[in-house]
């Protein structure tokens, strides 16, 4: 797997959470491990980060990023589009 994809897992973030140099996304890694007995799935993520950490030097921080947002809201004179009728050239997939 791809490094950005074990982060994703380890800190149970989003793909587009996570940015950093382009390799994080190109160059795979094989990770080998023994997860002891007893160990809830719900504790794996934890123990990926510490691996992350001690196998890769993997140092993380974290921030908050704004971004423009852009809302459709209806005009005061009401919608001005309608719905297109069915194109009879394009087949349907069902």
């Amino acid at each position: 797997m791809a490094l950005k994809d074990y982060i994703r897992i380890a800190y149970r973030l989003k793909d587009y959470q996570i940015s950093g140099p382009d390799w994080l996304r190109s160059e795979r890694f094989d990770i080998t491990a023994k997860i002891p007995e007893g160990v809830s799935p719900g504790q794996i993520p934890e123990m990926l980060q510490g691996l992350l950490t001690e196998r890769f030097q993997l140092k993380m921080h974290r921030e908050k990023k704004e971004f423009p947002v852009y809302a459709l809201e209806i005009a005061k004179s009401g919608l001005k589009i309608s719905e297109n009728a069915p194109d009879p050239d394009r087949e349907l997939i069902r």
